[in-house]
């Protein structure tokens, strides 16, 4: 276009000179005044396009990235992040913003295994309505409660990064964040949510730094489920600050290698204190000077994925000699262990065209707790705290496996069947002090997914998931009742959770769930 007017112009110009080089007439005769206005026209015309000329070009100038500018990444049309992006103008950065919004509609069938979009595991106290969702224990009013509908769109999500190229390499910069953190609202009050942080890093070669992705977690070998944190039986997804390198052995990136250390936290559960009677982790008394360690292999060809990912971290805790106050120990607590666990699994394509592939995965350590994807101090901490202030680690392990079906060559359909369980074990006989602390979490999800192109994708899904509890409202050690007292003076056996009968110890307690799932972005 800017050709064509430059161009276009001067042919104008041109014409104009020669019909006016052409026309000889006396200054007397008639119509040379006419004549003259509209060469007078056409001089204006030529001089307002002239300065259209220049904007056009300064404004092509402004535009046009820099040279050597990085180029505009193209991401292949994942949900959730953006297709392509732009040159900020006057420079050698390209820029990429993306949205996603989703709603999520669930029904629990009974008991309220969690509201829509959000996978609470863990044991709800007696009251009807925690606002926290998660498993009701039998025998208690919240049990008795059936069918809980829910609506969210707090997954909802913005992201953006950044690309510059600087002497040492590309410089990205990317940051995350959706509104699935503390709730700003309710249903009457307009069903506000506030903006969480999800992801700030920046990488350049081979480093990251910031917040994003725990290197123990491996999201291109997991299954597609309609959980927002994925299903039971695996690692979780944490988002935690960390300093990564990533070798990559071939350029193909067929083998790759990621180690990093990463920001520690102390999760371990005052074991003799009763579950739901105020915050079982004093952060005050934790003592954290090393970090996390952390590393995970990874292989990918043509016919799919493995990976291998280990972690070894330190737990601790130092009162400084002052009293640290719990049921049955009044004094000073210092004590620290090293625990880490495995990861392990892959995904293999049975087809040509990819369209049946299996997953498997296996993890399990001692003191894994916090990476679990069923974590939480009060559902799976990584230690316990014993009456005589001495940590001992748990024993945690998870295995999944998913088989998905792409039933058109375009992979607009598909469904998948996935089969996990998680297993919590107390030993040197911790079994019971943590009161209320789940024994396994167990779960099997259908769905089908509906994606006819990279923008949306929509789909419904069942969910049957139980869960068996250590003793979920009395102190109990080996299997028998301890007949102690909380802090009232209540004999805990019985003043724990009203409404719950002794014959709860070990019960499983269980849920059914359909969700109904949209997800549109770029």
């Amino acid at each position: 276009m800017y050709r064509f007017r430059k161009y276009g112009a001067v042919a104008t110009t041109v014409a104009i000179m020669a019909a006016t080089s052409s026309v000889v007439l006396a200054d007397d005769s008639p119509g040379v005044e006419d004549l003259r206005e509209q060469i007078s026209q056409f001089q204006k015309q030529l001089k307002v396009l002239k300065d259209s000329q220049a904007k056009t070009a300064e404004t092509v100038a402004q535009i046009a990235p820099e040279p050597g500018a990085a180029k505009i990444p193209k991401t292949g049309g994942q949900m959730g992040s953006p297709v392509g992006g732009f040159y900020i103008p006057g420079t050698k950065t390209a820029m990429k913003i993306g949205f996603m919004t989703k709603l999520d509609m669930a029904y629990d069938m009974n008991a309220g295994m969690g509201k829509a979009g959000f996978d609470n595991y863990s044991i709800r106290p007696a009251e009807l309505d925690s606002g926290q969702g998660g498993f009701a224990l039998p025998g208690t009013p919240a049990a008795r409660r059936k069918g809980i509908l829910s609506f969210t769109s707090g997954f909802a999500r913005i992201n953006m990064d950044t690309r510059t190229p600087i002497k040492y390499g590309e410089l990205k910069v990317a940051l995350e964040i959706d509104f699935a953190g503390s709730t700003g609202g309710n249903a009457y009050g307009g069903n506000a949510h506030t903006p969480r942080l999800r992801q700030a890093y920046l990488t350049l070669g081979g480093w990251t730094l910031g917040q994003t992705w725990t290197t123990f977690f491996d999201g291109p070998s997991g299954p597609s489920s309609i959980h927002n944190n994925g299903p039971v039986g695996k690692e979780g997804g944490l988002r935690i600050p960390q300093v990564r390198y990533t070798f990559n052995f071939d350029s193909a990136q067929k083998h790759q290698m990621n180690v990093a250390i990463e920001n520690p936290f102390n999760d371990f559960y005052k074991g003799d204190i009763p579950a739901h009677a105020g915050g079982p982790q004093d952060t005050k008394f934790s003592s954290t000077n090393i970090p996390e360690f952390v590393a995970r292999y990874a292989y990918n060809d043509s016919w799919g994925r493995f990976f291998l990912a280990g972690i070894a971290r330190k737990i601790s805790i130092n009162t400084s000699g002052l009293d640290f106050n719990v049921v049955n120990h009044k004094g000073p607590a210092s004590d620290r262990v090293f625990g880490g666990g495995l990861n392990t699994g892959f995904k293999i394509y049975l087809t040509d065209k990819k369209n049946d592939a299996i997953m498997l995965r296996f993890v399990g350590g001692k003191g894994i707790g916090r990476y679990m994807n069923v974590s939480g101090i009060n559902s799976n901490p990584s230690a316990v705290l014993d009456e005589k202030g001495k940590l001992k680690l748990v024993d945690t392990n998870a295995y999944l496996f998913s088989y998905q079906r792409f039933w058109t060559d375009d992979h607009v359909w598909q469904s998948n069947i996935i089969l996990g369980k998680q297993n919590t074990k107390f030993k040197n006989g911790l079994i019971g002090s943590g009161v209320g602390i789940p024994k396994t979490w167990e779960e099997i999800e259908f769905n089908l997914f509906w994606a006819p192109n990279s923008y949306i994708s929509m789909g419904p899904a069942f969910v049957h998931a139980t869960g068996k509890v250590i003793s979920p409202y009395t102190n109990m050690k080996n299997g028998k009742a301890s007949g102690k007292k909380d802090s009232d003076g209540k004999d805990i056996l019985t003043g724990m959770i009203p409404g719950a009968t002794r014959d709860t110890s070990s019960r499983k307690v269980k849920n059914n769930r359909i969700q109904f799932s949209i997800t549109a972005g770029f």
